[in-house]
């Protein structure tokens, strides 16, 4: 029988149905041949995807560093100029207005070589940003509330150095947050992040000598003067009284200090002076509070926020929103009030955990458990890590400089835990603030007068260290 010649037609359609068909024959027919072809096929989809994944982290990872995740080209491009210290490049990814307060502030040379100095010694380890969250409120310092249609973002990253004195420092910036703002397409830099000018602080590479005589003034109570039938003894009643300042009385010193050009600064300001030198405002000024009173909170807060005055406010957790006095009047401020000074423009510092004895009356152990616990309850609240502390208590000397035995021991402790600065009460007036004692800076007391004579008329030390 002639065999018959089958033609088929030239089209994409005819064509596809034959492939098809030829491989339908191919696969029942031969199980093993498909399974090979199926392992084939899922090796050349795996080579192709290996292929672009690598490439594409190549933009982000200098040599011989990690993988850093990217979710946009502005994340990648800021992350990279972190990881190689590219400071002028992210001074670039600032808003112009940020830029200007930044020149304001310390001036953008100052600034850029202060961010070379800070890092010099530390290696960005694994770095990622979460995703900017619009809304947010809780970011310190009240950085985003001077714009609108911001997100905020966090920098996780880790830092290595083998500078042991920095070391125990290297955790404070591990979550930072960053705020955006977005013009058009393109993301900005708000503020936020290691370079920011409040950010951690950090010893520099190498021991520095310096001393300043910026006044620190150190308040306690902004209230009316406190009636004796409101304590159970004289004494209590005796030493709230010295540590009152009327709000009339309050409002007239920040009135003065305003008139005669004094400029409030932060903690974060003082040490970058004191070890960099970066520039600090004509007649600095730290302006504290202890003990965490609601008084300071509900009198003092308003009127620090209409001179636009910053503040650290040295707050022991244990004590956050117990009722204290016979009717309430003592009581201290609650960690709502707490979010609020962080967001108003205010620091909130280590004071402690219950103040109920002074720290150089702890034990290392004890002292050290105290203090950690004061510190993750006060960081839940502000969101940036706690580095500074004021000793509860009068210091036990007269003497600034002077220590005992426990007080060299509690210095080692707040030294292992990464204090940097540590401030003290005299109960003598005294102006200085010097690298040789950092756990060792006095404060003026502030006194329930109009004047503010106790401030411009502080003396310095004679002979001066």
């Amino acid at each position: 029988m002639k065999a018959k010649t089958i033609y088929i037609k030239n089209n994409r359609r005819t064509r596809k149905k034959v492939q098809q068909s030829v491989l339908r024959h191919l696969f029942h027919s031969s199980p093993l041949l498909s399974a090979a072809l199926l392992v084939l096929v899922l090796l050349i989809a795996g080579s192709f995807f290996a292929y672009y994944f690598f490439h594409a982290q190549q933009a982000i990872k200098p040599k011989n560093k990690r993988i850093v995740p990217v979710q946009h080209s502005f994340t990648a491009a800021y992350m990279q100029d972190l990881l190689e210290k590219k400071y002028t490049d992210i001074w670039n990814l600032y808003t112009p207005s940020y830029q200007a307060f930044i020149q304001k502030a310390v001036g953008k040379n100052a600034y850029l070589t202060f961010l070379q100095q800070k890092f010099s010694d530390i290696d960005y380890g694994n770095i990622s940003m979460t995703p900017c969250v619009s809304g947010q409120t809780t970011f310190p310092y009240g950085i985003e509330r001077a714009y609108k249609n911001t997100c905020v973002t966090h920098l996780k990253m880790s830092l290595t150095t083998q500078n042991a004195s920095v070391s125990s420092q290297l955790s404070t910036f591990e979550n930072l947050p960053v705020v955006l703002i977005k013009k058009g397409k393109q993301y900005q830099i708000v503020g936020g992040g290691p370079t920011d000018l409040q950010a951690p602080v950090l010893y520099p590479p190498q021991p520095v000598t310096n001393k300043l005589h910026v006044p620190i003034v150190m308040y306690h109570l902004i209230q009316s003067i406190p009636l004796r039938s409101h304590y159970e003894s004289d004494y209590a009643w005796r030493l709230d009284v010295g540590l009152t300042v009327t709000p009339q009385n309050f409002a007239t010193q920040m009135d003065q200090l305003q008139q005669l050009g004094y400029h409030p600064i932060s903690p974060n300001d003082l040490f970058n002076n004191l070890y960099y030198n970066l520039p600090l405002p004509t007649k600095a000024i730290v302006l504290t509070f202890d003990d965490g009173r609601v008084s300071d909170y509900t009198n003092g807060l308003p009127i620090l926020s209409q001179y636009h005055f910053p503040a650290i406010f040295f707050i022991p957790p244990g004590l956050t929103g117990k009722v204290s006095g016979m009717d309430g009047h003592n009581s201290y401020m609650t960690y709502a009030q707490l979010k609020i000074l962080t967001q108003e423009g205010m620091y909130v510092e280590n004071h402690s955990l219950y103040h109920t004895a002074p720290l150089w009356n702890l034990k290392p152990n004890p002292l050290q458990l105290q203090l950690s616990e004061a510190n993750a309850d006060l960081e839940n609240v502000t969101n940036y890590p706690i580095q500074f502390i004021a000793y509860d208590g009068s210091w036990p000397s007269r003497n600034w400089q002077q220590t005992t035995p426990a007080i060299e021991q509690t210095i080692t402790v707040l030294s292992k835990m990464g204090f940097l600065l540590a401030m003290q009460d005299t109960g003598k007036i005294m102006v200085v603030e010097n690298t040789q004692y950092p756990y060792q800076i006095p404060r003026i007391r502030g006194v329930n007068t109009a004047q503010i004579s106790f401030i411009t008329n502080a003396p310095v030390p004679t002979p001066n260290p």
